[in-house]
């Protein structure tokens, strides 16, 4: 998908027009889940990220109101599919972690085998279309109500020039953030600074033909994103383990696994 902003046109015309397209995709994303397309849930809430992401370039005072607004309905919408997201990233984990460790202990493998059992059986994992109709009809309606509002939205003063100090400001803000980190970095910050990093990346990707920004510093923008990802997909697991009935998992698989979960997250952290 080509995100970037055309600078020849005017500002305002550019602006809404990336922003009703990416609510238009993420309204196909959800109407396509689960049965069109697997993936449509997790496209819908990328879309979600990728116009608040945008919404954080507005950042004119006369409008500073509507933004927050809309960034909290958006905000909203996302957490509506939080439930079945989480679901899916924790069982892609533990099933890829099966994989990658199929070679190491009996009890790592046994301890995993368990878990991906009984994370298949989530109501969440798999919905059914009647399931997840309700769901899907209260997204669309919040998607409805935020196109609503945003068209109230008055850009007609907004220029490039305002466009590109911001992105410069969040630019600075980010790498401020980005302060080196000990081996078992604090979850939450991690978590934080994943998400401006992330923000970054969509927004180098909505000025990369204004700013001449190389695809070189968005990729390299991914992969310190992506591998951020890959811890916070290991404290996702971390918590899950602790939900998980207490039958699932014996005495001595519990410890094993995590131990194992543990040296994912720092390998992850390790490419930083």
């Amino acid at each position: 998908m080509d995100l970037q902003v055309v600078a020849s046109s005017l500002p305002e015309k550019e602006i809404q027009s990336l922003f009703h397209r990416l609510l238009g995709d993420a309204r196909k994303n959800i109407e396509a889940y689960p049965e069109l397309d697997p993936n449509g849930l997790h496209n819908a809430r990328k879309n979600i990220k990728r116009i608040r992401s945008l919404l954080r370039l507005l950042r004119l005072p006369d409008i500073k109101q509507d933004r927050r607004e809309l960034n909290t309905r958006l905000s909203n919408a996302g957490k509506m599919l939080f439930g079945y997201r989480d679901i899916e990233v924790v069982m892609t984990f533990f099933t890829d972690l099966k994989e990658s460790t199929k070679k190491r202990s009996p009890g790592i493998q046994k301890a995993l085998e368990k878990v991906v059992a009984a994370t298949s059986t989530s109501q969440f994992l798999t919905p059914s279309e009647s399931s997840f109709h309700q769901t899907r009809l209260q997204f669309k309606d919040a998607l409805d109500e935020i196109e609503s509002r945003f068209n109230r939205v008055s850009l007609q003063h907004f220029e490039w020039a305002d466009l590109d100090t911001a992105f410069e400001k969040r630019l600075k803000r980010m790498r401020k953030c980005a302060k080196p980190y000990g081996k078992e970095p604090d979850e939450e910050a991690l978590h934080q600074l994943r998400k401006r990093i992330k923000d970054i990346f969509y927004q180098q990707q909505f000025l990369q033909g204004r700013l001449g920004i190389s695809s070189d510093s968005i990729s390299q923008t991914k992969a310190i994103e992506s591998s951020l990802g890959s811890a916070r997909d290991c404290d996702l697991a971390m918590a899950y383990i602790t939900q998980l009935d207490e039958a699932t998992l014996s005495l001595n698989e519990e410890p094993i696994l995590r131990r194992c979960i543990k040296r994912q997250r720092e390998q992850s952290i390790g490419q930083l």
